[in-house]
């Protein structure tokens, strides 16, 4: 089962897809290599179980509503088995704590929000003339630290 894919197919909106497209050039452009879709996934399934670390509940609700999932244009791509697990688990957690559905293409996007969220910060700060390393190691400490304060529903 070691390195075996699952193949994915949904079919997405139009903002969903855009977020699709602009996440696949930031990780890129992070990383210095041309990557696909599939490396972007593989690279941060795990993220999805943190989300509710980093930002707040009502903030992850709102980025389902203004990017909607569901729509018509077809997203075709394979990931590692382990990387869907990853992805499927956190879903189901995801789906407790926000008090909505959560399914496994919400996960996903949410994954893009929080790497919108790193490397908007990231390209702010090279704005302010920090070399890309200099952003990226600053960019880590701009997030708050995890609570030990549960959020109420």
């Amino acid at each position: 089962m070691l390195n075996q894919e699952r193949e994915c197919e949904i079919d997405v909106s139009e903002f969903y897809f855009r977020l699709t497209t602009e996440s696949i050039r930031l990780f890129s452009n992070k990383n210095r290599v041309l990557s696909g879709f599939q490396k972007l996934v593989d690279d941060r399934a795990d993220v999805a179980k943190e989300l509710l670390k980093y930002y707040p509940a009502s903030d992850l609700r709102e980025h389902l509503a203004v990017i909607p999932t569901d729509g018509e244009i077809p997203l075709r791509f394979s990931i590692l088995e382990s990387s869907a697990a990853s992805i499927d688990a956190a879903a189901v957690m995801l789906q407790q704590m926000l008090d909505r559905s959560i399914d496994f293409a919400d996960a996903l996007s949410l994954i893009m929000y929080d790497l919108i969220v790193d490397e908007a910060k990231t390209e702010v700060l090279t704005k302010l003339g920090l070399s890309p390393e200099q952003a990226e190691r600053y960019r880590r400490i701009l997030k708050k630290p995890p609570s030990n304060v549960v959020p109420f529903r």
